[in-house]
Order: structure tokens, then sequence, then C-alpha cells
């Protein structure tokens, strides 16, 4: 079904997953291509998800993840009065943002400074503590209108403009995009055809100038890692001119280390795991740490939010926090594909502390750097 409202290059939209729109989350996000028309019926958006909040403190320093969606599941940016929020009663139905996401919930008791409210979620007896300037009221898009109403003095068409022109995306710099012409040409619409047009879009924004991507090595010693970069020129044969966001050069004024790497070693950076995921044993992550993720599988699973990974080429086990830990995905002709966790590791391996770290010198290219990870950001 095509949207219900207009949708350009830059606009600020909420994406919902099929059969929530009414309860959500909905998760901010920014259209970053022009809108791709499948058929009448169908418009696809690549879009990339962010947290435009009033409160900047709930900004989370992550990478902001990419995806291409279905019109069918986005709707524009509810509208914020602010007389709607000088104070909520007991009851209410709202929005709260927590965890880069709008969430529907009821107002259950307020805070004697009216600044901080008790709020239950709309789907399980959970509870949590949320500030004013995290809270909505509770709006469904429906058929081009909000529902509850908007206040008389205000129509939908203008108060969303006002919307898209007041707000900006959360990333430290705007966002440039060149737009550029993706018109689908009048050809027969194959069953397939979403799937191919989504392959395309995918495959142009990896490999554009500018674009953040992972790159891996074959070096020995680099096996199952990949590095945080930046796409900087196209050349030919395939190849590309990156620049790491993390490595640098051993100049006396370190800079920004600049290499080539071959298309099959660049992929996108992969979706961000739900915040409620948790790990388990002999599932295969990657685990950050010598300035890049590498690939490893849960050995034990341990108390406050700690994990024991193994390490097949190195053979070593290590302890990490949770937040330094992510699911593994394989990027598979432009798509990510979850591994089987593989039930084969070994018993025989030697389990080192961080002090322990400290003290050895492990193998110079995989374990360079200290590894502290124990107790970070638990």
């Amino acid at each position: 079904m095509a949207p219900s409202f207009s949708i350009k290059l830059g606009d600020l939209i909420e994406v919902y997953k099929p059969g929530h729109a009414s309860n959500g989350p909905y998760f901010p996000a920014t259209v970053i291509r022009s809108p791709v028309n499948i058929n009448i019926d169908n418009v696809i958006l690549y879009v990339e998800y962010g947290t435009h909040t009033p409160n900047a403190q709930e900004i989370h320093p992550t990478p902001p993840s990419r995806e291409v969606v279905s019109s069918v599941n986005v709707r524009p940016v509810p509208p914020l009065f602010s007389f709607e929020q000088v104070v909520f009663k007991v009851g209410d139905d709202v929005d709260f943002f927590f965890r880069n996401r709008w969430s529907r919930g009821v107002v259950e008791s307020i805070f004697e400074e009216k600044a901080r409210y008790i709020v239950t979620f709309h789907d399980s007896a959970r509870k949590i503590v949320c500030p004013v300037y995290n809270l909505r009221v509770h709006r469904e898009w429906n058929n081009g209108a909000w529902n509850p109403p908007l206040p008389p003095s205000q129509r939908s068409s203008e108060v969303r403009e006002r919307c898209i022109k007041s707000k900006t995306p959360i990333h430290k710099f705007p966002l440039k995009v060149k737009e550029k012409s993706m018109k689908v040409k009048g050809t027969p619409i194959y069953k397939n055809s979403l799937e191919r047009s989504k392959l395309q879009i995918v495959k142009e924004e990896i490999f554009k100038n500018g674009a953040v991507v992972e790159v891996s090595s074959d070096e020995k010693g680099y096996e199952g890692s990949w590095f945080k970069a930046k796409i900087i020129e196209s050349l030919a044969d395939d190849n590309f001119w990156v620049e790491y966001k993390d490595l640098v050069t051993e100049d006396e004024v370190p800079q920004p280390l600049r290499e080539k790497a071959e298309r099959r070693h660049i992929r996108p950076e992969p979706p961000l795991a739900p915040p409620e995921y948790q790990f388990k044993f002999s599932e295969k992550v990657d685990a950050w740490y010598n300035d890049g993720w590498w690939e490893g599988e849960i050995s034990k699973v341990l108390p406050f939010s700690s994990y024991n990974v193994y390490f097949k080429h190195t053979r070593e086990e290590i302890t990490f926090s949770y937040s330094h830990l992510r699911p593994h995905r394989d990027w598979i002709k432009g798509k990510w594909s979850i591994p089987p966790a593989s039930h084969t590791i070994h018993t025989q391996k030697q389990v080192y502390s961080s002090a322990t770290l400290m003290q050895r010198s492990l193998n110079p290219t995989f374990f360079s750097l200290a590894l502290m990870s124990v107790g970070q950001r638990l």
C-alpha cells in the first residue's frame, strides 16, 4: 500500500514492525535515499536509524544502523505540543523514549516534583522511571490523520512540515547525501523485484565514496577481524582506498591509516542487536578489542553480564563484558545471515584475566595491546 503521506529524501520518520502500528515500538529514522516505487502499492525506503529526542543525554554513542524498509511500516514523526507535556496524569496513554525507540505505556504514578513519572509498559508488567522530556501523548497514524486528533488550530500537514524543518538527525554532523535518480523503468514487475531493488540500493550505498564500512584482511594474525573504515576512492579491478577509523600510522604525528582493500574484504556495518539481546553458550560473537571486532564464540556465561569468549585462530579464551560484544553476522550475497552455533569449543585452553594479559607478551599482531575488558561498562 502506498504511504498516506508524502515522503522524500531527508525526512524524519518512525519505523515500526509489521502489524505493530498501534503499539510500537517506533524507531526514529531518517530517509537517506530517494524513495523507490516498486509498484503502485509499494514504495521502499532506505533509512538510517537515530534518536531524534529532545534530550541529548539520551543519545547513545553507537554507530547508526541502516535498513531498507517498506513504506507501509513507516509513519511521520508525531507533533509535540508543549501544553501536552506540562503535567501528565495517572492513566494517561503515552509513549516513552527508552533505548533509542518510543514504546507505548501508561502513566502509573507521579513523583512529587512532577518532572518524573513511573510508566508501565503497554504489553507487560514492567515499569520504568521516565523524565518528562522523554514522554509524549500516544497518537496513532490512521489514513493520513492522527488519533487522538491534533488541536483544531493545527492541520496535520502544517505540523508535519514544521517537525521536519525544526528537528535535526542525531548524527554528529548532518548527513550529506548526493541524490541520484532512482526511477524504476517501465519493465514488468517480477516476484523478486523488491529483493533486486533492495540489493542494488545496498550495493550502491556500500561502495560509494565516504561510506562507512568494515574491512577484513587475509594477513596472518588478523583472521576473523573487522575494522571500521570509510571508503575514500574507488579504484580499478574492484579495489578501493579506505581510511580506518581506529587504526593510525606510526609517524611522529599519527594519522588515520589508509590502504587499498578489495571489494571481497568490504562489508557494511552489521545491524545492531535488540537492547534485550542475551548471548548464549557456543554462540558466535564479535568481540571489541585491539581497535577492531574479532570473531569468537561464547565458551562460558558468567555473572554480571560477562562472558568468556574463545578465539579459534589463537586458541585463547578471554573475558569480556556485555558492552564489548555483538552477535556475529556473515555478509553473503548482499544479505546478513546468522551462522549456526558451532558446539565445537575446545576444552583444553588457557584462560587469561586482564591482569595477566597486561604482563604477558602474546602474539604481537593479534594481542599487541593490553586487553582490558573485565569490569568495563558492566
